[in-house]
């Protein structure tokens, strides 16, 4: 006997999965002419979605190198255009505190330290108490024509400068895979303070001579006085 809901009885109509064909319905089943039963995708056979270009995903490291340059570019500007002496100097020790954030995030720790404790710790120092020593008062003065466009032609060749270097480091990759291999902090201090030991005193020399230099050309004579006569008495 043939079965009532089987294939040959029906014409097109087809069930959905084989087996008892008594208990389909007309749910079950699947009207098709020519291309036979339906067959449901499977997960294996769906379009991948479109993804996100990388160019455009910006990483963590990305953010924070664009954040220090665009700092130690904002204290550079500040620095140059300031009307006041002491407002220069906060902007160039921003500039500063920039400068070793990127140090920090080139692995070089050394020059980062270097960065904070001689520029910030001495030079600035020293700096600052020539501003706030010197007595004479900073007018404006007049810029000439002559000034002004030697001015421009340096600031335009030291941009182009800028340019060409930062092309040159975008054209060698390989500088970076090269620069994983530098010395790291504990072997470039071994080699100043045991191979370049006389350079370094040299330095500090220089440093404290300009140290003692700058105090005596902003040196106040009723003040030297002052405390000659203090001294006499006693």
């Amino acid at each position: 006997m043939e079965c009532p809901g089987s294939p040959e009885r029906t014409s097109g109509w087809t069930p959905a999965e084989p087996g008892f064909y008594l208990q389909y319905t007309r749910r079950g089943l699947t009207w098709n002419w020519l291309k036979g039963p339906r067959r449901r995708r499977t997960r294996g056979l769906e379009k991948p979605r479109r993804r996100r270009h990388d160019s455009l995903a910006l990483d963590l490291e990305t953010v924070l190198f664009v954040i220090v340059s665009g700092a130690a570019v904002a204290g550079a500007i500040g620095c140059v255009f300031s009307g006041r002496v002491a407002h220069s100097l906060l902007w160039l020790m921003f500039t500063f505190f920039a400068v070793a954030g990127a140090f920090l995030m080139a692995a070089a720790e050394m020059l980062a330290a270097i960065q904070i404790l001689v520029y910030l710790g001495s030079v600035m120092l020293v700096v600052q108490f020539g501003v706030m020593l010197t007595r004479r008062r900073i007018q404006d003065v007049e810029s000439l024509p002559t000034v002004n466009a030697l001015s421009a032609v340096s600031g335009i060749g030291v941009f182009a400068l800028i340019l060409i270097l930062v092309r040159a480091l975008m054209e060698h990759p390989m500088w970076g895979d090269e620069a994983a291999g530098s010395p790291t902090t504990l072997e470039f201090a071994d080699a100043i303070f045991n191979d370049w030991t006389m350079a370094t005193i040299i330095l500090g020399a220089l440093l404290a001579m300009a140290m003692v230099g700058a105090s005596y050309l902003v040196r106040d004579e009723r003040l030297i006085n002052l405390l000659w006569d203090m001294g006499a008495e006693e």
